[in-house]
């Protein structure tokens, strides 16, 4: 399935970059970025949807490899991309990270787990919002705090967040990228 999704893909794609190398109205040169943008998206659920295939058969890309993670230098390298985001969107992304006992896991699949969680922060919230994240510790356990000021999930729904391809609503979310892995 994968080589049947990428072969079409990457001819697309690869088009779209050779019309991106041509002179062309400003107008057309959206057009190419925007069909380009739409490409690298699609390519990226066609990862999500076969790490999760990969994952559920015990077949992961590489064994997991669970090790002490210094969770706050993970977090840390996650979130520069994520704040570039957030600025071109107009958002003020803040963060208190404190040093926090390392953890067992598996440091790619954690490093993705908090990109995810602060990506959806930043896609979901609107313009001139904020998003805060906050790592800490409390006695025995460390915290995890992503909040900001998007559009929410209903409370009636928290129970369906970790479901696989689950999007809280086909209507509100439809205008952001995402297969609700």
């Amino acid at each position: 399935v994968s080589h049947e999704l990428r072969t079409p893909l990457t001819v697309i794609q690869g088009y779209v970059e050779a019309l991106g190398d041509e002179e062309m109205s400003e107008q057309a040169a959206q057009f190419v970025s925007v069909a380009l943008e739409h490409c690298e998206r699609l390519g990226r659920m066609i990862d999500e949807v076969l790490e999760v295939s990969r994952l559920e058969r015990g077949v992961a890309q590489r064994p997991i490899d669970w090790s002490p993670v210094v969770l706050s230098d993970t977090l840390k390298a996650v979130l520069p991309p994520l704040r570039a985001e957030a600025a071109v969107k107009g958002l003020q992304l803040t963060e208190t990270v404190q040093d926090v006992p390392p953890l067992p896991g598996d440091e790619r699949l954690l490093q993705q787990l908090l990109h995810n969680l602060v990506e959806n922060a930043v896609k979901f919230t609107p313009r001139d919002g904020h998003v805060d994240v906050t790592l800490g510790s409390d006695a025995d356990e460390v915290c995890l705090r992503v909040r900001d000021d998007g559009i929410g999930i209903p409370r009636e729904l928290h129970d369906r967040i970790f479901e696989k391809f689950f999007a809280v609503d086909a209507g509100r979310t439809r205008a952001h990228a995402g297969a609700g892995i």
